[in-house]
């Protein structure tokens, strides 16, 4: 389970299915459903977004350290 938490894969379908359950929620006009959408987008933010995102943090960190 831990492995699949780290793959960039899962991440990346966790983010498309959270994206289709909000077309969802705005489409049949159950915005109840916008709950569970905040909660994954939560989650991906805390521990998708570094394995997502890796290139991009790191660039910003060079570019941080460059321009101190």
């Amino acid at each position: 389970m831990k492995i699949m938490l780290l793959n960039k894969r899962f991440w990346t379908a966790i983010s498309f299915a959270t994206f289709a359950l909000f077309l969802v929620a705005v489409i049949t006009q159950r915005y109840w459903l916008n709950v569970g959408v905040i909660i994954l987008g939560l989650l991906i933010k805390k521990y998708g977004s570094p394995i997502i995102f890796l290139e991009g943090q790191q660039r910003r960190k060079r570019l941080k350290k460059r321009f101190s």
